[in-house]
């Protein structure tokens, strides 16, 4: 899996992976409209602008103290970004540096019972047709196994970005009718192999962009199943 982080994306775009993949049914040429990163980029926007105002600042002949300070309070303002400017979610698609994690089916595991495929089943359900797209992140991290979370939690504290802010990105985005579209999709589990807390199942996904089938690999955590890699 490959994210872009250039600019001021936020790289907690990893966090939906499993979900771009299946939502983005069609071919590869074709996966440009669909899925979501989490990538928040608005809130940091102001970042290049605050570059740009350093090394112009280098350039020019110093100033008396009060010259000084009425460039530190420009910097100041730079850096909180212009008001009511929208927070944006990038699609990693568009700029074709994601690439779809694909998986095999586990080997050597027994055939899962009716109620485990239907408790993946529904995990995937829950993944592929949150409630709202502001939502999406959260019911992703609450439904992915640590191997996934932990990173993309430590990588949005690296980046100084929560979880609410990602979601007061979306809402904004949402509310301003530029909020990436998620299409409502089936889902149908087959080929549940288990093994141990370890399990595969051929997931089936039907949407508005066409119909996908592919492998998707499940962790038993916290007593109950959630999408791995």
């Amino acid at each position: 899996m490959r994210i872009s982080t250039t600019g001021s994306k936020v790289a907690a775009a990893a966090v939906v992976a499993l979900a771009m993949s299946l939502t983005a049914c069609g071919s590869d040429d074709e996966t440009a409209g669909g899925g979501l990163s989490t990538a928040a980029s608005a809130p940091n926007s102001a970042a290049s602008e605050k570059g740009k105002a350093e090394n112009s600042a280098k350039e020019e002949p110093k100033k008396d103290e009060k010259g000084e300070k009425k460039s530190d309070d420009k910097k100041q303002t730079e850096a909180q970004g212009e008001p009511g400017a929208i927070p944006t979610i990038a699609n990693p698609f568009e700029d074709g540096e994601f690439a779809v994690p694909t998986f095999e089916p586990i080997e050597g595991g027994k055939e899962g019972t009716e109620e485990q495929r239907k408790e993946m089943e529904e995990v995937v359900r829950k993944v592929t047709n949150p409630e709202s797209f502001e939502k999406w992140t959260r019911v992703i991290l609450d439904n992915s196994c640590k191997k996934i979370t932990e990173p993309a939690l430590e990588e949005m504290e690296r980046q100084g970005v929560s979880l609410e802010v990602i979601e007061q990105a979306a809402r904004m985005q949402e509310e301003a009718g530029q909020a990436i579209e998620i299409p409502k999709t089936e889902i149908s589990l087959s080929d549940v192999r288990v093994d141990g807390n370890h399990a595969s199942a051929t997931v089936k996904s039907n949407n508005s962009e066409g119909e996908k089938t592919q492998t998707q690999l499940f962790t038993h955590e916290d007593g109950r199943w959630k999408l791995c890699n």
